[in-house]
């Protein structure tokens, strides 16, 4: 009888080759659609389509240069047919479906020979090949849209990153941060612990990460209804219905970082800038901290 560690494996194995001739295929299928509209962000034209095809196929960190979850950013817009929409559908299934396979074996540690457990998710894609493997990259959703896209542009946003938690919640984060640190960081994790050992253990707390920078996109679709708006992530190409020979839509380029353009600040923050427990980023509401 296989081994719960064996079965996991080869489930991934047969997720990742599905997904690899999935996109193989539709990389087939884009590379015959020359007459479609096609548009990719600082490439020449003749270059678009053979730049789209390799990151379609993209599951491997691009060099060594490369950061530990740092991903290749694509700007591009593609109008292709149904049988590909089709198809970049099933992809997009599949890639969620690579991601929690992946995410249920990160709970399962294994020995490599003898060493320091490691997770079965990086052991397991080692065993495979996939030693480089860039996960982020690999399960990033398309962008997919049954209509007309009429506009597209694309530009930065910086997004905070909230999770919701109890006060015993933080406080277990904070005791197993304790067992680990450094003597100089244990000092402020045990005074963060005396702060909220003050406050009502019926709290609403949040963790406030800051994100990284991250392309996004406004557009526009031309549905039976009238003209749809929508807003998303835009670090994968946008792919839309379209017809032989037919025009792209209009496309504001994304601007250098350096160039962004400044947005005003919200006026209806509801959680305190100011971190409550600093050394876990958990910051209060407003009405409680006032």
């Amino acid at each position: 009888m296989p081994s719960q560690e064996s079965f996991h494996q080869a489930t991934l194995k047969q997720l990742l080759d599905d997904l690899i001739s999935q996109q193989h295929g539709l990389v087939e299928q884009l590379s015959e659609q020359t007459s479609f509209p096609l548009y990719v962000q600082d490439m020449p034209a003749e270059q678009a389509r053979r730049h789209l095809n390799e990151h379609i196929c993209q599951l491997e960190y691009q060099d060594n240069e490369m950061k530990g979850g740092q991903t290749v950013s694509f700007q591009g817009v593609c109008g292709t047919n149904q049988q590909s929409l089709d198809l970049l559908d099933l992809i997009n299934e599949q890639r969620k479906r690579l991601h929690k396979h992946l995410m249920l074996m990160d709970k399962l540690m294994v020995r490599d020979d003898g060493h320091e457990p490691i997770r079965l998710s990086t052991y397991a894609l080692q065993q495979l090949g996939y030693a480089r493997f860039n996960r982020r990259q690999a399960v990033r959703r398309f962008n997919v849209f049954n209509q007309n896209m009429l506009s597209v542009s694309f530009f930065w946003a910086s997004q905070r990153k909230i999770k919701k938690a109890s006060v015993e919640q933080v406080r277990d984060d904070l005791n197993k941060k304790i067992k680990t640190a450094t003597p100089d960081f244990r000092y402020y994790l045990e005074a963060d612990l005396v702060h909220l050992n003050a406050l009502d253990s019926r709290e609403d707390l949040y963790y406030v990460y800051l994100k990284n920078d991250n392309p996004r996109a406004n557009y526009t679709l031309g549905t039976k209804e009238g003209i749809k708006r929508g807003s998303c992530m835009a670090s994968n190409p946008f792919f839309f219905i379209a017809k032989e020979h037919a025009s792209l839509p209009r496309v504001r380029d994304l601007p250098l970082l350096s160039q962004r353009a400044p947005r005003l600040t919200r006026t209806d923050k509801t959680i305190d800038d100011t971190p409550y427990l600093a050394s876990v980023h958990v910051h209060r509401l407003l009405s409680a901290s006032q």
